[in-house]
């Protein structure tokens, strides 16, 4: 059974007469839904509980993006360098996790023709029935096994890139050194290759060597510990293979 957790931005209202300009309220209303296996929750929550207390914050502070910005609540006292830093961690840390699934829907409020039924106009209840519209086209997709996935060439080509470094390096060991572990992720993210088969490209004995690369990455990420260099070069690869594979699953 998955779960899905959501949450939402913006208020449901419209002006009256139509004047968006000088109405207070907001024009658009986001709801977020993440969505997770039921016995990888318990799990998950444990990560984010050491993520959160590496950083100084106890177990039941919220974490809110419009404290963050602000520098307010649980944020208070720190500089915006370190606040910026936790947003990336943390962005990092849901971002590279296989096991989160992350759906949106934005409603510009402006375009809505209110002469409709009730249920599509209230933007609070349309958005639900959206986010659990993708959630179900999400699922057949997945269980056609139609999602578009890179080749290693093309992934290793971006990584090497970022990385500053030939593709042909992974296969090299290195002590101390999260390169391959930083390239594993993206071949099982952006590939859909199993740890037995990126182990086969690196050159290592198993699929259980890959296990360890990628647990040793996640354990960097939650501690704060990989190099901020390693942060910002990890950001650009997810962001130039996500924008690759969209291109591609586009044009097919």
């Amino acid at each position: 059974m998955h779960m899905m957790f959501v949450d939402e931005s913006g208020d449901p209202g419209y002006p009256e007469g139509g004047g968006w300009r000088r109405w207070g309220g907001s024009r658009f209303f986001a709801r977020v839904g993440l969505i997770i296996h039921g016995w990888k929750w318990k799990a998950w929550n444990e990560r984010l509980l050491r993520f959160k207390q590496n950083r100084g914050l106890t177990w039941d502070d919220e974490i809110r993006a419009s404290d963050i910005r602000r520098g307010k609540r649980a944020f208070v006292g720190w500089e915006q360098p370190r606040r910026a830093q936790f947003l990336q961690d943390l962005a990092a840390l849901i971002g590279l996790n296989r096991d989160i699934t992350l759906l949106g829907v934005i409603i510009d409020k402006s375009k809505v023709d209110v002469t409709q039924r009730d249920r599509l106009v209230k933007p609070d209840v349309r958005s639900l029935e959206l986010l659990l519209e993708q959630h179900g086209k999400l699922e057949d997709v997945a269980f056609r096994r139609t999602c578009r996935v890179l080749g290693a060439e093309p992934i290793l080509e971006v990584v090497g890139e970022e990385l500053g470094i030939v593709p042909s390096t992974f296969a090299q060991r290195r002590r101390n050194s999260y390169l391959r572990a930083i390239a594993s992720m993206a071949l099982c993210r952006y590939g859909g290759l199993t740890w037995r088969q990126v182990a086969e490209l690196q050159g290592l004995k198993s699929g259980a060597a890959v296990s360890a690369q990628l647990s040793k990455l996640a354990a960097a990420l939650e501690a704060g510990r990989l190099p901020r260099v390693l942060r910002r070069s990890l950001k650009k690869i997810t962001s130039r293979l996500s924008e690759l594979r969209n291109r591609r699953t586009a044009g097919s």
